[in-house]
């Protein structure tokens, strides 16, 4: 029997591969949390700070706490284990002669509370983050599902771009017509997986996912449209391709002009 594509539109979720999925999951909070515990210990040692604080200056100002240690080691690809702070987030010093860039050093402010500044963010997508940093749990929903996927790429939080991807696996939930927002949002926050999930369904049903009703290619990226006509699996004649690639120029000339300051008046 040929394989369920677990891309195809209407694919149902394999029970099996859910259950493997969720033990994947726990065994990664298991370590992650053991890593969490030492990283406390350490900050203990060091008389650091066990908070850390998000600010979100487009989100009104506001702020979210968490604890530093379950932050540490569960976001941000560990790049703040080791009892470094927010400094530990910033790009590393151009390094001389070719030589390996050094990692910043530990500053003194990091004794303090840390602040991370995270810009186009919700605060309610940071508290989710947050709370699966805690749980390795998060709820997506149609509603929420580009806001978490922004936190998870400024956050380094893999789990949640997983999660809004198993999201779209859902039977009816990743329609042709929503494809092209989909691919847009899953490139633009590097969520592989859920980026190849709507190339599939855009193979499949190449006019259902150009439909201009939906947005269709015009909302893509000039370099996702590349990608999506050079595909071998691409199921689209010339003509149609042709029609949509003329409506993607007029878009992008649209947003230039949109763009572009005001002429002055002579």
């Amino acid at each position: 029997e040929p394989a369920v594509n677990q891309n195809a539109p209407g694919a149902t979720a394999d029970p099996q591969k859910m259950a493997g999925q969720a033990h994947e999951d726990a065994a990664r909070l298991s370590e992650d949390m053991a890593k969490a515990r030492k990283e406390e210990l350490d900050l203990l040692a060091a008389e650091a700070s066990q908070q850390i604080v998000f600010k979100l200056p487009d989100a009104e100002n506001a702020t979210v706490h968490a604890l530093r240690a379950i932050i540490a080691a569960r976001a941000f690809k560990g790049k703040l284990l080791g009892c470094r702070g927010a400094s530990s987030l910033a790009s590393p010093p151009p390094a001389e002669d070719g030589a390996a860039p050094a990692d910043p050093p530990p500053a003194e402010a990091d004794k303090g509370t840390p602040e991370v500044e995270l810009r186009e963010v919700t605060e309610a997508a940071v508290q989710q983050a947050v709370d699966w940093a805690y749980t390795g749990r998060v709820s997506v929903s149609d509603g929420n599902w580009k806001d978490l996927l922004a936190a998870s790429s400024q956050m380094g939080v893999e789990g949640i771009a997983e999660a809004v991807d198993r999201h779209f696996a859902e039977p009816g939930a990743l329609t042709p017509g929503r494809a092209a927002e989909v691919l847009a949002a899953a490139h633009r926050h590097s969520a592989a997986a859920l980026k190849a999930r709507c190339l599939a369904v855009v193979d499949a049903d190449w006019a259902g996912a150009a439909c201009p009703e939906g947005g269709g290619f015009a909302q893509l990226p000039k370099d996702v449209l590349q990608e999506i006509l050079a595909r071998d699996t691409l199921r689209a004649g010339e003509l149609a391709v042709f029609h949509a690639v003329v409506a993607w120029g007029k878009a992008q000339l649209a947003r230039e002009r949109a763009a572009a300051p005001p002429a002055e008046a002579a």
